[in-house]
């Protein structure tokens, strides 16, 4: 009999995106804060419509790392669309390598959906989302 797997997400996430103040020129100032530079990244908590359960992680745990018991983790990073949806995700890092884990979480994207950026009140394409998933077997 297979284990049942205990899927869990990580709690800190993190967006970065170049502040809406760049895309208009701005007057010039004695001194900007380091935010206010160009390709500056905040940190910023999620505003999540959806995210993934603990039934999806087990949808998506490796069948290999399952049968021999391996936990992982894998950190995503993804473009968030106007619709929340997450875009054009990669996998940056994964551990241990080989055992599927980055793949697993990419198949698990679709099921994360946020609030997206607005600009003049209306959604717009913007920011990068970085996502760590974590992978583990009950105890």
């Amino acid at each position: 009999m297979m284990p049942k797997i205990v899927g869990v997400l990580a709690l800190v996430f993190e967006v970065s995106f170049v502040p809406l103040a760049m895309a208009q020129p701005a007057p010039p100032v004695a001194a900007e804060p380091p935010s206010a530079t160009p390709n500056a990244q905040h940190r910023v908590l999620a505003d999540w419509r959806h995210k993934a359960t603990g039934q999806d992680l087990e949808r998506v745990y490796p069948t290999e790392a399952r049968r021999h018991h391996v936990e992982g983790i894998a950190m995503v990073a993804c473009k968030v669309t106007k619709d929340g949806d997450m875009a054009d995700c990669i996998v940056e890092q994964e551990a241990p390598q080989g055992q599927g884990f980055g793949a697993a979480a990419l198949a698990l994207m679709p099921e994360f959906k946020m609030r997206p950026m607005t600009r003049n009140g209306l959604p717009v394409d913007g920011g990068t989302m970085r996502l760590p998933i974590q992978f583990r077997l009950p105890r």
